[in-house]
């Protein structure tokens, strides 16, 4: 603080010849006499008593790194800050300075580089209300597989990813699911699931969803390939036996338990009790009847292996009973619609079909 008096204005000097008289002098120098103890005190910076000239006049004036301006009546008034600074800031890699409040205080959480809305998918609160690409709005169109699924541009982390809306787009089969039609529906990521049923039944082996669990040739709750049946042998069907599915058909490869004297063709080889395995003076020649469960079977009638006849039950609304399984509202093919006229085959609802022997005739 300087204790020395600010100049006076043009107007505060009399000439040599003016006279002012006792109230003109009062008038005249009382401010500058009052300003000049207040200074002398300590109680005001001197700038703050500056007199200046011409009345209007403005002039830059800051407080720190905050800018403002001040304007002169006879004496210049206080700094009035415009909330600028030239303290430098930056908000996601953009440069900017920042704000300054009434008072000449830098507001330490403000930045001219924050911007109206955090709409640039770039990992990072281009507004300053906490929050990361929450305005972005998907509108660019994509195809991330190449393969007629598409999609939009979503700002996930930062990164623009590609997201196909599920269940609105689907590609064409390269099979028909057995007849029956279905289609390849796109997923979230633009790929293609499998050739699904229209319309759900029981799971085939047919390389299609025909249950629509989202999985091909599977049991239910289970994976891809885990769908088996009874082994089909020369006397038919064979209880206890499985064959696996495996890409689409059925292996070929019969898993069945060793022959038992039971009346059954426990090994599905053609021949029931083969091997002497009911020899009496083996001991061995006491039957026990199977059941409905051992041989896999819920509906219907059944041999019981002793020469009695199990009752299954009988299935719940919605199903049908084939070969003695209750199924979805599944429609078996014939043999005629399947193209087949000999052997025993799928009815493609879990079942199968005897559809003759084939004779020396159909070879020529």
């Amino acid at each position: 603080m300087s204790g020395v008096l600010p100049p006076l204005s043009r107007e505060a000097v009399p000439g040599p010849r003016q006279s002012l008289g006792a109230e003109g002098i009062l008038r005249r120098y009382l401010p500058l006499l009052l300003s000049g103890f207040a200074l002398l005190l300590g109680l005001v910076p001197a700038e703050a008593w500056a007199t200046c000239y011409p009345s209007g006049a403005t002039q830059e004036c800051s407080k720190g790194t905050c800018q403002g301006t001040r304007t002169c009546d006879d004496y210049w008034g206080p700094c009035e800050y415009d909330g600028s600074s030239t303290t430098a800031c930056s908000v996601c890699g953009r440069s900017g300075t920042r704000f300054c409040s009434e008072t000449g205080n830098v507001i330490g959480t403000s930045c001219t580089a924050y911007r109206a809305q955090d709409d640039i998918c770039n990992g990072c609160d281009d507004d300053g209300d906490g929050q990361i690409d929450e305005d972005y709005v998907p509108t660019i169109l994509c195809d991330a597989q190449q393969n007629g699924c598409f999609g939009k541009l979503h700002c996930v982390s930062g990164q623009l990813v590609c997201k196909v809306q599920v269940g609105t787009q689907y590609l064409s089969c390269a099979d028909d699911c057995s007849g029956y039609s279905a289609k390849r529906w796109c997923r979230e990521n633009g790929t293609v699931g499998p050739c699904t049923r229209d319309t759900p039944t029981a799971e085939l082996c047919n390389g299609c969803d025909d249950d629509q669990d989202g999985v091909v040739n599977n049991a239910p709750g289970q994976g891809t390939n885990t769908l088996t049946r009874e082994c089909v042998g020369p006397g038919g069907a064979c209880p206890g036996s499985t064959e696996a599915c495996a890409t689409g058909s059925w292996s070929g490869v019969c898993n069945a338990p060793p022959e038992a004297c039971n009346g059954l063709d426990d090994d599905c080889d053609g021949t029931i009790d083969e091997s002497n395995i009911c020899r009496s003076d083996l001991g061995s020649c006491s039957c026990t009847p199977t059941s409905c469960a051992v041989q896999g079977r819920n509906c219907g009638s059944i041999p019981d292996g002793c020469g009695g006849t199990l009752s299954c039950g009988a299935c719940g609304a919605g199903q049908i009973c084939n070969n003695n399984v209750c199924v979805g509202a599944c429609a078996p093919r014939t043999c005629a619609q399947q193209a087949v006229d000999c052997g025993v085959i799928t009815d493609t609802c879990g079942g199968t079909l005897d559809c003759g022997p084939c004779g020396m005739s159909q070879g020529g």
